[in-house]
């Protein structure tokens, strides 16, 4: 199932429910009065990157990881002028993103196991993270 945030009003649309632009990542806020943009996030991301662009950090792009097939890593990547100065626990900056990569030949269980791990340090990060503006 997918999910779709809104980047001003912030809220949460059910991909079932959304006519999206197959051409774009971004399509228009289906609030009248809105004049955002809506993307496509998983589930597991929604909260840290409501919380994210809340505080001032915002994002361009995201993934939770995949269980199946490469890279399979988490990442959240940022505009430039919004780079947080530290990463979450298990995560690296890497230029404008912060991302965690899967252990080497990991099961799916081992993976699924992992990406929770960092979901939940990611979580905590965004939580205890301070606030641009």
């Amino acid at each position: 199932m997918s999910y779709y945030l809104c980047n001003v009003c912030g809220n949460v649309f059910d991909g079932k429910y959304i006519k999206v632009n197959k051409y774009s990542y971004e399509t228009e806020c289906p609030i009248s009065d809105c004049c955002g943009s809506i993307f496509e996030v998983d589930e597991e991301m929604i909260i840290p990157i409501k919380v994210l662009n809340d505080k001032g950090y915002a994002t361009q792009f995201c993934c939770s990881g995949h269980l199946y097939g490469t890279p399979g890593e988490g990442y959240i990547q940022f505009y430039n002028d919004y780079i947080p100065t530290t990463a979450p626990k298990g995560w690296i900056i890497d230029g404008n993103s912060i991302r965690y990569r899967f252990s080497k030949n990991a099961t799916a269980i081992k993976k699924l196991k992992e990406r929770h791990s960092k979901i939940e340090a990611l979580v905590k990060w965004c939580d205890e993270l301070k606030s641009l503006e």
